[in-house]
Formats: C-alpha cells, structure tokens, sequence
C-alpha cells in the first residue's frame, strides 16, 4: 500500500462502515461525498471537505476528522441517533 497514498485511509473507512451498516442497518443513512467531483462543491464548501482527509458529518455538524475509534464514532452516533 506504500506506492497508493490514502489507501490505508480507505481500507480503515471500509471497516469502520461495515461495522455502521452491522450495527446500524437501515437506521443510519450513510453516504460517501468526493470533494474533487463538482455535484459536491455546496458540501465541500459547507463542511470544508478535503480529498486527502476524511470528514465524517452527522445531523448536519462535522464530528470527525481523520479516522476515529470505532467506540468514539459509535458514542457520538448513539448520542444522536434513537435507540431502535
């Protein structure tokens, strides 16, 4: 994965979204936004969106940057989010 910058990124974001969609299923929208593609530029702008960073958005609010701890990212979805 050295001569791929960001793959370390997307295997890492690929595990913590299984993990969503296991744990949350369908109560949890989720979608993916490249900052680099024009059908974006409101939400890049709005939320400061990078293509070397990750940002995870909830409700509208950034609540991440980088890649957090699967409990950190689940707490902070649980605070929000009805229980089922």
């Amino acid at each position: 994965m050295k001569h791929f910058p960001g793959a370390a990124n997307r295997v890492a974001v690929g595990q913590l979204y299984m993990k969503l969609k296991e744990e949350y299923g369908p109560r949890l929208d989720i979608n993916f936004y490249d900052p680099r593609c024009f059908v974006f530029l409101f939400d890049t702008l709005r939320y400061r969106l990078r293509g070397d960073e990750v940002t995870w958005v909830l409700n509208g609010k950034v609540i991440f940057r980088g890649i957090p701890e699967w409990e950190k990212l689940k707490d902070a979805i649980d605070g929000v989010l009805p229980a089922s």
